[in-house]
This record gives C-alpha cells, sequence and structure tokens, in this order.
C-alpha cells in the first residue's frame, strides 16, 4: 500500500492510438468508473487513512529454566513479528489532485455527484471546526460536489450562485 500514488486513484486518459496493454495500465481508479452509467456517486476516502496503532503484542516472559535439570533444552527463538504495511499519507496538494479529477468527471459526465472530504489535519486536529472544511470547499466551483466534514455534524454544500451556505 506504500507504493500507491495519486495515479492509482485517478488513473490516465485513454487515447485512441492506445493499445490494450496501454489501455489497462491507464484505466484503473476514477478512470475504471468513467464509462460506467450505473455510477451516481464518487467518494474516495482511502485517499486520507491513516494506521492506527494497535495494542502490541508483549512476549511472555523467559523461562526460568529448571535448576534440577542438566541440561535443559535451549531457549527457543522468539518468532518475528510481521511489520504491518503502511497506506500512504497524502498531503494537501495530493488530495486536491484527485478530488480534482472526481469533480472534473462529475461535471462532464452529469450524471454524477462526488462527495469530497477537507484534509485529515483539518478534520481531526485540536480544533476541527467548519472554517477549515469551507476553506477546503471553496477551492471547488462546482454544483457536483458537496462536502463532508467529520469535525462537523452537518453536510455542508456551498451554493456559488448565492454564496451561502445550505
Amino acid at each position: 500500500m506504500v507504493s500507491l500514488a495519486v495515479y492509482d486513484f485517478v488513473g490516465e486518459q485513454i487515447a485512441p492510438e492506445d493499445g490494450p496493454v496501454a489501455v489497462a495500465a491507464k484505466q484503473r481508479g476514477l478512470r475504471a468508473l468513467e464509462d460506467n452509467p450505473e455510477i451516481s456517486l464518487l467518494a474516495i476516502p482511502d485517499a486520507q487513512v491513516r494506521p492506527i496503532q494497535l495494542n502490541p503484542i508483549v512476549p511472555p516472559p523467559p523461562c526460568v529454566p529448571d535448576p534440577c535439570v542438566e541440561n535443559p533444552p535451549p531457549v527457543p527463538r522468539p518468532f518475528p513479528q510481521p511489520v504491518p504495511e503502511s497506506p500512504p499519507l497524502f498531503g494537501e496538494t495530493e488530495l486536491y489532485q484527485i478530488q480534482s479529477q472526481m469533480v472534473l468527471q462529475c461535471e462532464s459526465k452529469r450524471d454524477r455527484f462526488a462527495l469530497l472530504d477537507p484534509p485529515y489535519e483539518a478534520s481531526h486536529g485540536d480544533l476541527p471546526g467548519i472554517r477549515e472544511a469551507l476553506s477546503w470547499r471553496d477551492r471547488f466551483d462546482t454544483e457536483f460536489a458537496a462536502l463532508h466534514s467529520r469535525g462537523s455534524p452537518c453536510w455542508i454544500r456551498w451554493r456559488a450562485t448565492r454564496g451561502r451556505l445550505v
């Protein structure tokens, strides 16, 4: 998962001269959904997934060999602990690239709607609030997207025509 990039979430425009191998490589993420007429809502919450710290596994205390046994068996080596795979940590620039491609697809198709998330730090920081969410939403001037903010218990949609919250 660490090797995931914006390209994996977005894909690439397919040219008419592309062969089947190039089409397969480019048609990923949002591009894979582009020609599906059943899609009506686009959301990519995995672009901001953060790993959580699990409770560490504490090995039991080592056994004390019995002093009455002459040749005690050797103490077995502990099993190696697997290293958990981490997701990529995208910043605001990468998140904006992904979400702007979502909005672009919704505007060009006109049959789907994008559900956007503010940056992770804005909704999970010390003071998550509506100001950070609104400043993120202001980057997208469209009627084909809405912002869902975890820091706020409401849905936020900005109407550019009236300039007020709905």
